[in-house]
Order: structure tokens, then sequence, then C-alpha cells
């Protein structure tokens, strides 16, 4: 198979996925605060405990369709560094080291960016 139909297919999966976690997360979110109303007078940012992936995973097993939301918003954030991850493997594999290096080295800048984001 060749490097762009993997990641064509990679990448279509991976929206895929996060689209329906989506879809859900937001389906969820109506059934358990849609009778709620809305308050736009005011900025309310995100609870501290949706903001690391351990919370946000550990939330997402208590039900939280905010959560949830949360997971599918990580899934399309991390698509880029699985997609930049299996290019450099690819190149690898096939022992071209430049484009190896240089997809490693966008892995890790993107991976870095994840991590160290606040």
């Amino acid at each position: 198979m060749s490097l762009h139909a993997l990641l064509a297919r990679l990448l279509r999966g991976a929206v895929a996925v996060s689209a329906l976690v989506l879809l859900v997360a937001g389906t969820f979110y109506l059934v358990q605060h849609g009778q709620e109303p809305a308050d736009f007078s005011s900025f309310q940012p995100v609870s501290p405990e949706l903001r690391t992936p351990a919370a946000i995973v550990a939330a997402v097993g208590r039900g939280d369709a905010a959560a949830l939301a949360q997971c599918g918003l990580l899934l399309v954030m991390v698509t880029p560094l699985v997609r930049e991850s299996t290019a450099a493997g690819w190149f690898l594999r096939r022992r071209d080291l430049l484009f190896a290096g240089i997809g490693a080295l966008i892995a890790g800048v993107l991976l870095l960016s994840l991590l160290l984001a606040r």
C-alpha cells in the first residue's frame, strides 16, 4: 500500500471516529443538560477536572457528557501526531532515514505541543 493511501485511510478513520464520539457526546449532553437555560452573560471556562487526559478519561467513565466531548476533541488533536508517526515509520521501514527523521522531528514537536499546552 502506498504512503498516500495509508495516510488517507488513517485520516479518514480518525476523523470519522472523532466525529462519532463528538456526535454521541453532543447527544448525551443534550439529554443531561438540554432543559437548563443557557447563560451567555459571562464566559465559563472548562472545569479543572476536564483539563488533563487522565482526568478526562476518568470523567468519561463516570458518564460525563462534557468529558466525552473533550475526549472527541483530544482525538482530533492527536490525529496529526499519529499521521506523522505513521509516515516516519513508513519511511524508516524503507530505510529512508532523511524523511524518517523529518517525520519523527515533526511528530516530536506535535507531541511536545500537546504535552506542554495549558
